[in-house]
């Protein structure tokens, strides 16, 4: 019930400040929107597979005293989180302190980026807290605070400030090294090379090719694995890649729907709408800049079908394309110039294939052992009461992460 409860709230909070325009108050429930957040990521108790790992190597990390003379080539992990580490465990030797740290961090910076850069904030934390939030606080954390930290370098990147966005580039690599397509940003956004990216009539016959590139390297993938551990710092993991479900796969009739429809028809009919609009728009640069980001955003979710480890890629672009989708809903022109005033309850009709291919992955047995992957986070548990669900147990298990 308490993730019911809170989804609840958000509906209720989007009509109210998103669709209706209410401003009074609109910033408190935002900011309490936000603590519920890290509370409910900093007082888990074992949610998730990729976080129990972190966890059970916690203590094997150093404190800040210790920094100087710990061996960075004895951990996998990036100098940038080892660091990040050290200030948790300076903190408290409990995993709860590493939980709250990279909650507060990594929440916080998502929660300013849309209020910065979304009309519709509530409806973008609805989005990101179906299809980004347990990802980012209970699995990949390393890349969650990669991926915060390209968004706090993104406003340089839209002023062309590159001292300002390589420094902070830097760090969010120093986090996890998959961050490198960071440094390749302003690269692909020269003249002439950035067309490629932007969305417009060519955007099809791009991501059509993209599939076709990317099948033909995804039943070769294994020779290319090189490419993508040294991405992922993990030189002794390339025949786990070969076997799991992050080297190349062929993604069944559902799952490409559930792909196109929820990570690329949205987002382009929202950039669509936004250009139609950027003409009278003060933010003109932003505007082309995040088309720029979504269109990557689309190029990684096509990559994903053939190539699945293109998906934590995706993870680095989407919260531009939510921010998009938050300029677009509840719009009075949502789909051509004429004037199309959706009732609220219309506009959740829109969104049902994005709700449901979202979340319908939750209630899929990815396993030979008949259990839900929402075991993985539900039900939720608290370090309060420290409840252990069987099934949850029987997942972390599953994948060697207990």
């Amino acid at each position: 019930m308490l993730y019911i409860s809170i989804l609840i709230l958000l509906f209720i909070l989007s009509y109210h400040y998103d669709y209706c325009s209410a401003s009074k108050g609109k910033i408190t429930w935002y900011v309490l929107t936000l603590i519920i957040f890290i509370l409910i990521a900093g007082l888990r108790y074992r949610l998730g597979v990729d976080a129990i790992r972190y966890e059970n190597g916690y203590l094997d990390m150093p404190t800040l005293s210790e920094l100087a003379d710990f061996d960075f080539d004895s951990t996998r992990y990036a100098p940038g989180y080892v660091v990040f580490h050290a200030i948790a465990r300076s903190i408290s030797d409990e995993w709860v302190a590493m939980q709250f740290l990279q909650a507060i961090y990594v929440n916080g910076v998502i929660f300013w980026f849309f209020y910065r850069y979304s009309r519709k904030i509530f409806f973008c934390i609805i989005i990101y807290a179906l299809s980004l939030y347990f990802n980012f606080m209970c699995e990949v954390m390393r890349e969650s605070c990669a991926v915060a930290t390209l968004l706090l370098a993104w406003p340089y990147f839209t002023k062309g400030k590159w001292i300002h966005y390589y420094a902070l580039a830097i760090i969010s690599v120093l986090f996890h090294t998959s961050a490198f397509i960071t440094l390749l940003l302003p690269i692909l956004y020269l003249p002439k090379i950035r067309n490629i990216f932007m969305i417009g009539k060519h955007t099809v016959f791009i991501l059509i090719g993209a599939y076709i590139v990317g099948s033909v390297v995804g039943y070769a993938l294994t020779d290319y694995l090189k490419i993508f551990y040294f991405i992922d710092g993990m030189e002794n993991n390339v025949d786990n890649y070969a076997n799991d479900d992050l080297s190349s796969q062929i993604l069944n009739i559902n799952g490409i729907i559930s792909c196109l429809i929820s990570r690329c028809i949205y987002p382009y009919l929202a950039v669509s709408y936004i250009k139609r609009r950027v003409k009278s728009m003060k933010t003109h640069n932003v505007a082309n800049t995040l088309n720029f980001m979504v269109g990557i955003c689309l190029i990684c979710a096509v990559l994903s079908i053939p190539i699945s480890i293109f998906y934590r890629y995706n993870n680095y672009f989407f919260p531009f394309a939510i921010a998009t989708i938050g300029n677009w809903v509840y719009s009075n022109r949502p789909i051509s110039m004429v004037k199309l005033n959706f009732k609220y309850a219309t506009w959740l009709l829109i969104f049902v294939p994005f709700f449901f291919l979202t979340t319908y992955r939750y209630f899929q047995i990815k396993n030979d052992m008949n259990i839900y992957e929402e075991a993985r986070y539900y039900p939720y548990s608290s370090i309060i009461e420290k409840s252990n669900d069987p099934a949850r147990t029987r997942v972390q298990h599953y994948h060697h992460a207990y």
